[in-house]
């Protein structure tokens, strides 16, 4: 399995590394195992994960409950729930 460091997983995506730490934070990413230098390791499933979050919030002007949406549908993706 292929194991990726924030920063990799982050360019792989054409985001910043703080946007992938911001999405495990608000629960967009399911949590990454660390290193024993406390580096945190992704993997295939954290990439398909960032993957759906920003297709999700892809568009900016979208508001009430189409954005909540949006975001249940990403949780979803985390917890598995398809």
């Amino acid at each position: 399995m292929l194991v990726y460091l924030t920063k990799e997983i982050a360019d792989s995506m054409g985001v910043h590394p703080n946007t992938v730490r911001v999405y495990e934070e608000w629960g967009y990413l399911s949590p990454a195992p660390r290193a024993v230098n406390g580096y945190r390791q992704y993997d295939e499933i954290h990439l398909f994960q960032l993957k759906i979050a920003r297709l999700a919030f892809r568009c900016e002007i979208i508001q009430g409950n189409i954005r909540n949406s949006e975001r249940e549908v990403v949780r979803k993706v985390v917890r598995n729930n398809f």
